[in-house]
């Protein structure tokens, strides 16, 4: 099937009617999948030939062009507004690069109610995904979101926790353990820290001439 007879099949009066037998944008999107033009369209769409794959996108792009530019009778909707809303969906779950200004030429076309909404709609669930992939814990507890300030915070906040400046006094081999105390802990590891700073240990070279 060539991309003319593809086209003709979505555009028809009976796809619109069984399109747009719902209520609301998400609901459309649901029913288009159940539909057997919508299913051969997004076939189409996804040639295992690339060059024919984005060739098949690209014309499709160019027929939501040409049909966002289509005026409507006046006071009428537009005649082809379910297949157009069909369209920016099938575009959409394909990821194709022609999207944006498919979605672009769509936006401007006058009379297309489910056009419209079906953008809005796919607009919502872009937002909701980006902001679902930026939240910390686990999404069935609705975590909350990460904002670029709580996250500049936790990143200070581990630095200091995590790379403290830590020094450490040289001590006798025969000193006591017992006046050494846990200090701060390094990458999860406990550092012996003197408890008196004053017990710090003098070493004091030898002369060569000693030694001789």
């Amino acid at each position: 099937m060539n991309a003319e007879e593809q086209f003709a099949e979505v555009e028809s009066p009976a796809f619109a009617a069984l399109a747009t037998a719902v209520s609301g944008p998400a609901a459309f999107v649901r029913q288009l999948s159940r539909l057997g033009p919508y299913q051969r369209l997004l076939a189409f769409l996804t040639a295992k030939d690339e060059r024919s794959l984005l060739g098949h996108q690209h014309a499709l792009a160019l027929r939501v062009e040409s049909i966002a530019r289509a005026e409507p009778e006046p006071g009428h909707e537009h005649e082809l507004d379910a297949c157009l809303a069909a369209y920016i969906v099938a575009l959409h779950q394909v990821d194709s690069i022609w999207l944006a200004a498919a979605r672009s030429w769509a936006s401007a076309a006058r009379g297309a109610w489910w056009t419209r909404r079906v953008l809005d709609h796919i607009q919502r669930s872009e937002a909701g995904s980006a902001e679902l992939s930026i939240t910390t814990g686990s999404t069935m507890n609705r975590a909350p979101r990460v904002t670029t300030l709580s996250i500049a915070r936790s990143a200070y906040v581990q630095r200091a926790t995590v790379e403290p400046q830590v020094s450490i006094t040289p001590r006798s081999t025969t000193e006591s353990s017992s006046s050494l105390t846990s200090g701060v802990s390094y990458a999860g590891l406990p550092v012996a820290r003197r408890t008196d700073p004053s017990e710090t240990e003098t070493v004091t070279p030898r002369v060569l001439s000693e030694v001789a």
